[in-house]
């Protein structure tokens, strides 16, 4: 996927396999639903990128090494937003 290629979805977060139709009515195509262990995975893999970064960026780094820094973290962490997406929109609800 491009970077310049927009990400864009509904996704409904539930404990439920099954969502009740009025929810389906007034979401936006396309339309996932994920369970809330994938945004707590998300939001865990986000704390450690983060921690990754401070470690790797010494205080005075900046541009483009800093701009890499964080590149590599969130790759290494699947927390780019491709890889969000991918991962909030695994299970797609059809009309």
């Amino acid at each position: 996927m491009s970077t310049s290629q927009r990400l864009a979805a509904t996704v409904m977060v539930s404990p439920r396999s099954v969502v009740v139709d009025d929810g389906v009515k007034i979401a936006r195509d396309p339309l996932y639903l994920t369970s809330p262990l994938a945004p707590q995975a998300i939001a865990q893999r986000a704390v450690r990128a983060w921690t990754a970064i401070r470690g790797a960026a010494p205080h005075g780094v900046e541009g483009k090494g800093l701009r890499a820094v964080v590149q590599d973290a969130l790759g290494a962490h699947r927390i780019l937003p491709s890889q969000v997406f991918d991962d909030l929109s695994a299970d797609r609800i059809r009309r």
